[in-house]
């Protein structure tokens, strides 16, 4: 333009450009805070299944997994008459 730069024109942009930048960074930052979870998922699987090993975080599922999966198999392992002490206790 033919005129010099006002001193009120200077910097308009700039201000907003580093409040935009300084957001992004913090949705960013807050974006990628989260990562993997597959950590937090094999600290919840308690019980494991001890005929095929599948591990479950609870004991009902681990009672259904074995109902329905194992249910030809002639005598209940020791893991799974206490899975079911455990079901009737709660």
């Amino acid at each position: 333009s033919p005129f010099p730069p006002a001193p009120w024109r200077a910097m308009v942009r700039g201000n907003a450009k580093a409040n935009a930048q300084e957001k992004r960074a913090k949705k960013e930052a807050a974006k990628n805070k989260g990562g993997s979870q597959k950590k937090e998922q094999q600290k919840a699987l308690k019980f494991t299944c001890p005929v095929c090993k599948q591990q479950m975080p609870q004991v009902k599922l681990l009672l259904v997994h074995w109902d329905s999966k194992h249910d030809k198999v002639k005598l209940e392992p020791e893991e799974i008459k206490e899975a079911r002490v455990m079901a009737m206790a709660k």
